[in-house]
């Protein structure tokens, strides 16, 4: 908190990542570069003079950004957020258990309460963040890679649904969109079946950079780059000027059972079978 206010009196900037497990990694990549780590280090390499902070949660959801919003620093100059997954996680496991989802109507029925409760949700919430900063990059949401095929496919039907709004909230904004959804493209950029492990954030961090240097502000478009960089894979190997500090993954996992931070083994079913290969 203190190297924080003290860099706010010295008018750093901040690259602020608000959202959930997409950018907050940490606790999957065992040891290896987080999303914070590799943003922090491909910054410092590259002498841009910004500083990364990560204010996401794992676990959390669309409802919790407005408690995230109140930590971010006030000289964030562009925030990153990537929220809406583990809605859908939490709406499929509660229903598709006991739902005929192979009934046509029934699975229309399922996929359009959803989508309106998720399109009202999130344009409330994008509304709330680009109040707090209106340079503000949007993230689409990857596809799970479950080998069940019934999990997958319901999960890979609504998921398109939620990115066609993820996108057009976005577009109405005005807003840079990070298209995650078709930057995953390899069994690699995953940890496991919903997280991404070092080379998935590879290629979230090099279109964050990207966006921040070549966006033209008040303009929607859409980021795609799928380049890999694998210095930043492990911290060891990163090219930088300083060390940045960052905490153990056991103590961090420490702080947030005592903050009250959500509780992630909601989601656990889900990270359980191995990649599918594609």
């Amino acid at each position: 908190m203190e190297r924080e206010e003290r860099e706010e009196k010295e008018g750093v900037e901040y690259v602020t990542l608000i959202g959930d497990s997409i950018l907050d990694n940490r606790v999957y990549v065992r040891g290896k570069a987080a999303v914070i780590d590799q943003l922090q280090g491909k910054i410092e390499a590259q002498g841009l003079g910004w500083r990364a902070k990560l204010k996401a949660i794992d676990g959390d959801v669309i409802g919790g950004i407005h408690s995230q919003l109140q930590s971010v620093p006030e000289e964030t100059t562009v925030l990153v957020l990537s929220v809406g997954g583990n809605d859908g996680l939490r709406y499929l496991s509660s229903k598709v258990s006991g739902s005929n989802v192979w009934n046509p109507v029934e699975l229309y029925s399922l996929i359009s309460e959803f989508t309106t409760v998720f399109t009202a949700n999130y344009s409330k919430m994008l509304d709330e963040v680009t109040a707090k900063c209106n340079k503000t990059i949007v993230c689409t949401i990857y596809s799970p890679q479950w080998d069940e095929w019934v999990m997958g496919t319901l999960a890979k039907t609504g998921l398109r649904f939620v990115n066609s709004i993820i996108r057009a909230e976005a577009t109405k904004r005005n807003l840079p969109i990070l298209d995650i959804y078709n930057i995953f493209d390899q069994p690699q950029d995953y940890a496991n079946p919903i997280e991404p492990g070092p080379p998935g954030g590879d290629k979230i961090t090099t279109n964050i950079i990207h966006i921040i240097k070549n966006h033209s502000w008040g303009k929607t478009a859409e980021y795609t780059l799928k380049d890999y960089d694998q210095r930043f894979w492990d911290k060891a190997d990163f090219p930088r000027k300083e060390p940045v500090k960052t905490q153990e993954p056991e103590k961090q996992e420490e702080e947030r059972k005592v903050e009250g931070h959500p509780d992630t083994s909601l989601n656990e079913p889900f990270r359980q079978t191995k990649p599918s290969e594609h």
